[in-house]
C-alpha cells in the first residue's frame, strides 16, 4: 500500500478531493473558507505530505500511524484531516475579520494541539465520517492517487466539480437493498429532477420528484416544492443523504445544477450527484436495474431516456460496470455539472481577437472582420447562420468553441481565487455614475460551476462592464470583467426563459467565450446592448 498521496503540490488533485468531502460533510466551513479565498493546499500539503509529522509530537504520530498502518486505508488520512477541521470549526468561523495569511497560519498549526490521549477517539470520528461518505470515490481516486506506475488519468475537471458525485452503482445498490442511512452507512434520499411526464413513467424506487425549471419558470412554486421534500425528509428521519438525478443530457444537466448549487448556498448536508444520469444508468445496466425501477401509473416502469448522451458520460459508465465486474483500474468522470468545464483559450484566438478590437478596418486576409450591421439582410459566410443575434432558442450552449464562462482576454488556466485577488474593487453608485455610463442592469451571473452571484452589466458607449458585488461589502463590487462592445459577436435567450440571457464574445469566425446572466426585464437590457453594439459598429464602418 501507498499512503502518501501523489500530487500533494499546489492545485493537486488530493486537495482537490478534499474540498469535495469537506464540502459534503461540512459546506458551511467549506463556503466560508471559500469566501476567505483559502484553498486546501494552503493549509493541508505538510498534512498530507508528512502524514502529519511535520505538526504532530512523536508520540501523537506514533499512535495514530499505528491505526493508519493497522486500517490499511490510504483515505483514511484525507478523514483524519477533515475531522483536524470540523473540531475547530467554532473557532476558524470566529475569525471571520482576522486576515487570510493569519488564518491560514493558524489552520496549519491546528494539529499541534492533538496529544496522544485524543487519538483513539479522534481516529473513531475519522472513521465515522469515511464510512458516512459514498464509497465510489475510491474507485475514481485510488489509482491516481495511491496505485502503482504513473498516475492514472481521472476524467473530467476536479477542480471544477460543483459537489461529490455518487457512482450509479453505489445508488442502485442502495435502491435494491432499501439501504436506510445510519451512524455507519450511507442511505439516498434521491431526487429526480427532470420533467415530470418523464418522472411519472418510470424513476427509480423511492425517488422524488423536483422539476429543476420551476427555479426559472415560478420561484415561489420552487420553494414550495423543496419545503415540501425537506418535510418529508425529516419525517424518514432526516438522516438520509441527498442524491440528485437527472436525464444525464447536458441541457436537463444544467437545470439540475442550479438547483445543487441553490441547496449548497443553504448548507446544506450531504448533496452529490449521480454520475451520469439515467441516460447513462440506461445505457449500461438497463438489463439489470429493472427490479429497481417503478412508475406513477399501470403498467412497466419505462425509463425515458433522452436521443443525445454525452459520450464522456457513456465512457464513464463502461468504466463502471467493468469496476462492478471487479475490474483493477476505476476511472471517474465528474459529468452533470453546470455548464461543464472552462474550456482553454489559444494563443492564436487571443491574437485575432485583440487584432480585430484594434483595427476594424484590417484586410480580412489580415484579420477576421467583425460582423456589420450592413450584413443584416445578406449572407456573406455561406454555410453559416448569422452570428449575432436576439431571442430565440440557444442552440448550442457548450459548443466546441465556447469558453464557458471566462472573461474574453483572461487565461483560462488561471485559477479563480488568483484572477479575483487581482480584480479591482469599485463602488457601484460611483461607478454606475460616471458620465460615461448610458446603462445599469441589476442582474445575477450564473457562475460555470453553477452558482448564482449577484452583479450588474454596466453599460458604456463602448464597452460592456460586469461587476460582481461583494457579499461581505454591501454596496462594492469586484469590476469581474470588461469588454469592448464589438467584441459581442451573439445574444441569446431561452424561448420559455427569456430572462436567461447568454452573451457570447469573440469574432465572426469562433467564439472564445461566454457569459450568462438571469436579468430582470431582460427585453431592455438586451435592446440598449444592441443599439449600442450597431452604434459601434456604424462607427466602424464609416471611420477612415
Amino acid at each position: 500500500h501507498k499512503y502518501v498521496p501523489r500530487e500533494c503540490r499546489r492545485d493537486g488533485r488530493p486537495f482537490h478531493l478534499f474540498r469535495l468531502l469537506l464540502l459534503y460533510h461540512e459546506p458551511e466551513l467549506c463556503a466560508f473558507l471559500d469566501t476567505k479565498r483559502i484553498s486546501p493546499d494552503r493549509y493541508l500539503q505538510h498534512w498530507l505530505r508528512s502524514l502529519f509529522v511535520a505538526t504532530c509530537s512523536l508520540d501523537v504520530v506514533q499512535a495514530m500511524w499505528d491505526v493508519y498502518l493497522l486500517e490499511a486505508d490510504p483515505f483514511l488520512i484525507f478523514f483524519l484531516a477533515l475531522v483536524t477541521l470540523v473540531n475547530a470549526k467554532e473557532v476558524l468561523m470566529d475569525g471571520r475579520d482576522t486576515s487570510r495569511t493569519e488564518l491560514i497560519d493558524s489552520m496549519k498549526s491546528i494539529p499541534c494541539q492533538l496529544e496522544k490521549d485524543d487519538i483513539d477517539d479522534f481516529c473513531l470520528l475519522a472513521q465515522h465520517y469515511a464510512a458516512r461518505t459514498p464509497q465510489s470515490f475510491r474507485m475514481d481516486y485510488h489509482a491516481p492517487l495511491f496505485g502503482p506506475g504513473k498516475p492514472s488519468a481521472i476524467h473530467g475537471p476536479i477542480s471544477q466539480a460543483l459537489c461529490l458525485p455518487v457512482g450509479l452503482i453505489d445508488l442502485v445498490t442502495s435502491v435494491r437493498r432499501q439501504t436506510a442511512a445510519s451512524e455507519d452507512s450511507v442511505g439516498y434520499f434521491v431526487l429526480d429532477c427532470r420533467p415530470a411526464e418523464q418522472f411519472v413513467k418510470g424513476h427509480l424506487r423511492g425517488a422524488h420528484h423536483l422539476n429543476s425549471v420551476l427555479m426559472l419558470q415560478d420561484l415561489a412554486q420552487f420553494h414550495d416544492a423543496v419545503s415540501q421534500l425537506q418535510a418529508t425528509h425529516k419525517e424518514r428521519g432526516g438522516s438520509e443523504h441527498w442524491c440528485f438525478i437527472s436525464s444525464g443530457v447536458e441541457e436537463d444537466d444544467q437545470y439540475m445544477n442550479m438547483v445543487v448549487a441553490h441547496f449548497l448556498q443553504r448548507y446544506v448536508l450531504y448533496v452529490s450527484i449521480a454520475r451520469g444520469g439515467y441516460s447513462t444508468l440506461m445505457s449500461q445496466m438497463s438489463s439489470r436495474i429493472q427490479d429497481c425501477l417503478e412508475c406513477d401509473g399501470d403498467g412497466p416502469a419505462t425509463i425515458v431516456v433522452p436521443e443525445e448522451a454525452s459520450a464522456a458520460e457513456e465512457s464513464h459508465a463502461t468504466s463502471a460496470t467493468q469496476a462492478e465486474a471487479g475490474a483493477a483500474q476505476p476511472a471517474g468522470s465528474f459529468m452533470g455539472r453546470f455548464f461543464g468545464a472552462v474550456r482553454g483559450k489559444s494563443t492564436d484566438l487571443r491574437d485575432r481577437l485583440y487584432q480585430s478590437m484594434q483595427d476594424p478596418d484590417a484586410s480580412p486576409s489580415a484579420a477576421a472582420r467583425h460582423v456589420s450591421h450592413h450584413d443584416r439582410s445578406s449572407r456573406p459566410y455561406r454555410d453559416l447562420e448569422p452570428l449575432f443575434s436576439i431571442g430565440g432558442d440557444e442552440e448550442a450552449d457548450d459548443a466546441a468553441g465556447d469558453g464557458g464562462g471566462g472573461a474574453g482576454s483572461r487565461s483560462a488556466s488561471e485559477s479563480d481565487t488568483e484572477a479575483a485577488a487581482r480584480r479591482p474593487t469599485v463602488n457601484m453608485d460611483t461607478f454606475c455614475h460616471r458620465s460615461d455610463v448610458s446603462h445599469c442592469f441589476k442582474c445575477s451571473e450564473m457562475k460555470p460551476d453553477g452558482y448564482m452571484v449577484p452583479a450588474q452589466l454596466i453599460l458604456t458607449q463602448t464597452r460592456l462592464y460586469i461587476l460582481r458585488e461583494l457579499p461581505d461589502r454591501a454596496g462594492w463590487a469586484q469590476l469581474h470583467s470588461q469588454h469592448p462592445l464589438i467584441s459581442i459577436v451573439k445574444i441569446t435567450s431561452k424561448k420559455k426563459y427569456p430572462e436567461l440571457i447568454t452573451l457570447r464574445f469573440g469574432t465572426v469566425e469562433k467564439i472564445v467565450s461566454s457569459q450568462r446572466f438571469l436579468i430582470p426585464r431582460a427585453k431592455n437590457a438586451t435592446e440598449a446592448i444592441k443599439a449600442s453594439i450597431m452604434k459601434e459598429l456604424e462607427k466602424a464602418d464609416t471611420s477612415p
